[in-house]
């Protein structure tokens, strides 16, 4: 059964345990335009833009967001890293993750590109 792309962008949110205005502002946009993309009737599209943003920061695959295809609508949930659990063992490993964990979605990519610099061994 096909959704729509509102029901799609509110979904994708709400499975983030996000509110209207939290996604907003990783958006750089008014709250009332996340909520006009979730109106069922007469409401609005997000851009391309916005919704390859929605996609990364949500975690939904752009194509189901976009469109209502794909196989998993989560994708970052379909495939958790096998390090995901383990404690932090040492006081460097606890004062990074806190860090971390405060870094918004938008910039995950980034993020790890920049660990994986710092660890090679150039």
């Amino acid at each position: 059964m096909s959704t729509s792309m509102a029901a799609r962008v509110l979904s994708a949110r709400t499975e983030a345990s996000l509110s209207q205005q939290q996604l907003a502002k990783e958006l750089g946009i008014n709250r009332s335009a996340v909520a006009q993309w979730e109106r069922l009737e007469r409401g609005t599209k997000p851009s391309i833009e916005n919704l390859a943003k929605i996609a990364d920061i949500t975690g939904v695959g752009f194509e189901w967001l976009a469109t209502g295809r794909g196989t998993s609508p989560r994708r970052r949930r379909s495939s958790p890293h096998p390090l995901a659990h383990e404690q932090a063992t040492t006081e460097f490993e606890v004062e990074c993750l806190q860090w971390l964990r405060r870094i918004p979605a938008r910039k995950h990519a980034l993020t790890t590109q920049l660990l994986a610099e710092l660890a090679s061994r150039r």
